[in-house]
């Protein structure tokens, strides 16, 4: 009768091992996303932070070459100004 026992012991075992093998993986997976999510989080800032700076120096160019008056207005605007504008 022991030996019975035992022997419906060892499987249930086994699926313990692998329920906790299972939940140790869901947690590994949870901890992954949680940090690819983090990681897409700062590419976006990064992204976002990028477009307004490019927006405000093509804004500024704008500005600069929009209040030329002059030929040697529009020559006389620094042409870093202009750089957003040939990209």
């Amino acid at each position: 009768m022991a030996g019975k026992r035992r022997a419906a012991a060892a499987p249930i075992r086994g699926l313990d091992e692998l329920a906790a093998l299972g939940k140790r993986n869901l947690a590994a997976v949870a901890a992954a996303s949680e940090a690819a999510a983090k990681g897409w989080e700062e590419i976006g800032k990064e992204v976002s932070l990028c477009a307004r700076s490019s927006l405000a120096s093509a804004a500024g160019a704008a500005r600069a070459l929009l209040g030329a008056t002059t030929l040697t207005d529009v020559i006389a605007v620094p042409h870093h100004r202009c750089d957003v504008l040939n990209r």
